[in-house]
């Protein structure tokens, strides 16, 4: 009899741990569907480890949103009426997993922020460009006041804008070149922005600090390296930034210490690796999304501590604007945009 019952919790046990094998990796679903719905999407986790997306859709020429309840998702529209092109979104949450979004509105060539008070949306214009496309970043101080960098061809400048009592304040980050383009905003433990960048031609990938007084801008990678960069700030406010190099045609990955740059490959297999997102998870190793563009693939890159593990996500002419979260479980959570359609994918155990 004790033979039979042991037999019994061995084989049931055995089911469980099957059954957590079957289901283990990725989990993909389509968000939102139409002809055109999901680009320029940004992802961010909750206090709760639930996602919020902003994204972008072509048919009504609307900025989106969607979020995960732990149940189902919910989408509803920001703002509406623009162009076809453009928006570049970026999504943050508050304390009250309240969603804020920067964005480009194309059609009267703005600037915005929308901020969700509980009732409604607020939308504010925060600065007038003369553009087609405008790289927003943003993301929330410790007093939850937005900071944002952006391109503003006008004057040929990279800007950051940050939210005062009195209304926005906009300063100049660095104006010496005609087109500088891809940023990506964080704030260090001080408070203090960070933003990287990318300025065609020799100057490449450059990466701009702010000490409370000054900018202090460095060049990270040359010789034309340093498109679809993400920036994230680590353990003791070191700078990771993740990019495409067109000189060597790889996806490189770059970690700074105050003085130098150690910079490695990570994929090389195709040469056309575009749309990256960086995220760190609790042991500071680095997580990267990206599209393989000439694969046509979602891909995901993460180190272990010694090696970089790389592999498909999704394939069939996907993966473009992509965007990455990591959770408290370091498991990864992925936006991108599939041929028309919003798609989400999260990998679990």
């Amino acid at each position: 009899m004790k033979g039979k019952v042991f037999l019994g919790v061995f084989t049931f046990l055995l089911m469980i741990f099957m059954s957590k094998a079957l289901f283990a990796g990725w989990n993909i679903e389509t968000i939102d569907s139409d002809t055109i719905i999901g680009e320029y999407t940004s992802i961010v986790l909750d206090s709760d480890g639930s996602p919020h997306i902003s994204y972008f859709d072509d048919i009504s020429g609307s900025v989106k949103y969607a979020w995960y309840d732990g149940t189902h998702w919910n989408i509803e529209t920001v703002d509406t009426a623009f162009s076809d092109y453009g928006v570049h979104s970026c999504i943050a949450v508050d304390q009250d997993n309240r969603p804020h979004i920067s964005y480009f509105d194309s059609a009267n060539s703005a600037v915005k922020y929308a901020s969700y008070d509980g009732t409604q949306w607020n939308i504010e214009t925060v600065d007038t460009v003369n553009a087609l496309v405008c790289f927003t970043s943003m993301t929330l101080d410790r007093n939850e006041k937005p900071h944002m960098s952006y391109f503003d061809p006008t004057d040929a400048v990279i800007k950051h804008a940050t939210c005062e009592d009195a209304g926005w304040y906009m300063e100049t980050v660095d104006n010496a070149y005609a087109l500088m383009i891809y940023t990506s905003l964080v704030l260090d433990t001080s408070g203090n922005p960070r933003i990287s960048y990318f300025q065609p031609g020799d100057s490449g990938l450059k990466y701009a600090v702010y000490d409370n007084a000054t900018w202090n801008i460095v060049t990270v990678a040359s010789s034309g390296s340093g498109i679809f960069s993400s920036l994230v700030s680590g353990t003791k406010d070191k700078p990771h930034i993740t990019y495409h190099d067109l000189a060597s045609r790889s996806l490189e990955y770059a970690v700074g210490d105050g003085t130098t740059w150690q910079t490695e490959s990570v994929d090389t297999a195709t040469g056309l690796m575009f749309y990256m997102s960086l995220a760190l998870d609790s042991y500071s190793n680095p997580h990267i999304s990206y599209q393989d563009a000439a694969a046509f693939s979602l891909k995901y890159a993460r180190y272990n501590g010694n090696d970089w593990l790389i592999e498909t996500v999704d394939s069939g002419g996907t993966g473009i604007y992509t965007a990455l979260a990591v959770d408290a479980n370091d498991f990864a959570h992925i936006s991108y945009y599939d041929q028309g359609h919003l798609k989400y994918a999260n990998y679990s155990e």
